[in-house]
């Protein structure tokens, strides 16, 4: 509903005043309008009050139908402001959108969070936007928590989401994405992300690995399929960089895979204080549910290891780990569980190592 004051001076034409909503009488806007009714033409502004977004009050759609379940429970601030020229009855217009502490729900993405920045539309009523856009996020989750990111992007149609660029610190490194179009409202989305410099030691604490050090850092680039709210990584392969790195695993399940098998026993003993060279993470599974996780890891013991009666040791010894695992890693993230169980990991060397015996007597 608007409250409006109106003049007509010979052709011309002006009006102003509030703009409020309907439902709730909340003023939204203020509104000018100046028209050479004779002409058609004129121009028309309009200038936001300092809105704030709440659960329960004051919601996206409420401003305009079409945000209806694009932004839902959101929180946070939004100032606009518009201009339209109006030639011989034609309409264009321009205008600018600040957010500032903006969050919302997402099907896809989860929970977006700390949104902050203006964003400038070049056709306000197609709604389509300058290219170079940029924003902050705070914090997003779309089953690996990602913070302090920032996105460059244009906003076409109202219906596609031309991300220019994308990264987001992680674990000490970089998750970035190349340029790629969102389709808004479409249920599936291909990406391609990449990996640079991911610290081994924050990645441990991202995982919640149990009982485990390590040092040295991992890049890749991976794909990943976009389907509903499922989130499907590719294949994924983080390799380690070139300088190789340190990892030290002192949980009970060295213990257990002791009593199942000696050899598992010995590697178990290698894991504790290990110098690698090669290190290769692989990712492949759903984020959301299970994934199948394997590493392969070749290097050095930095200790002697005894075997047999415990008289022999065996000094600078090679190893060679491939261990491959089924978890729930978006169950992992969401909570405090482990990334596996130590049974799991146990038995996952343990049957290397019988195969590995296997292999050698045929």
């Amino acid at each position: 509903t608007a409250d409006l004051d109106a003049t007509l001076s010979g052709a011309d034409f002006s009006m102003s005043g509030p703009l409020r909503l309907a439902s709730n009488g909340i003023t939204v806007a203020d509104t000018l309008l100046r028209l050479d009714v004779t002409k058609l033409s004129g121009m028309a502004a309009l200038e936001s009050r300092d809105l704030q977004f709440e659960p329960g009050a004051l919601q996206p759609w409420r401003l305009s139908d079409r945000l209806r379940g694009v932004f839902t429970d959101a929180r946070g601030g939004l100032a606009a402001a518009a201009r339209f020229d109006i030639v011989g009855g034609k309409i264009e217009g321009t205008g600018e959108v600040s957010v500032s502490e903006f969050g919302f729900q997402t099907t896809r993405l989860g929970r977006v969070q700390g949104v902050n920045g203006t964003v400038a539309f070049r056709e306000l009523l197609a709604l389509t936007t300058e290219p170079g856009q940029t924003i902050l996020v705070e914090r997003l989750n779309p089953g690996v928590p990602l913070e302090n990111g920032q996105i460059t992007f244009q906003l076409v149609e109202g219906t596609q989401f031309k991300v220019e660029s994308a990264a987001f610190p992680f674990a000490g490194g970089t998750l970035a994405l190349p340029p790629f179009v969102w389709s808004l409202g479409g249920e599936q989305q291909n990406i391609e992300v990449t990996a640079e410099a991911i610290e081994l030691a924050k990645l441990v604490e991202v995982l919640k690995l149990p009982d485990t050090r390590a040092t040295g850092t991992v890049s890749g680039s991976f794909p990943i399929d976009i389907d509903g709210t499922d989130i499907l990584v590719r294949d994924a392969r983080l390799r380690a960089d070139a300088d190789g790195g340190y990892i030290s695993y002192l949980g009970t399940a060295a213990d257990s895979a002791g009593a199942a098998d000696e050899n598992a026993k010995m590697a178990f003993e290698a894991l504790k204080d290990f110098d690698f060279t090669v290190l290769e993470l692989g990712l492949d599974g759903n984020v959301r549910d299970r994934m199948t996780i394997s590493l392969i890891l070749e290097g050095k013991s930095r200790k002697g290891i005894a075997y047999g009666d415990g008289n022999q040791v065996l000094t600078g010894q090679p190893f060679l780990f491939n261990i491959t695992v089924n978890s729930a890693l978006g169950e992992l993230l969401r909570n405090t569980q482990y990334y596996t169980s130590q049974k799991g990991l146990t038995d996952a060397v343990v049957e290397q190592v019988k195969a590995k015996r296997l292999d050698e007597s045929e």
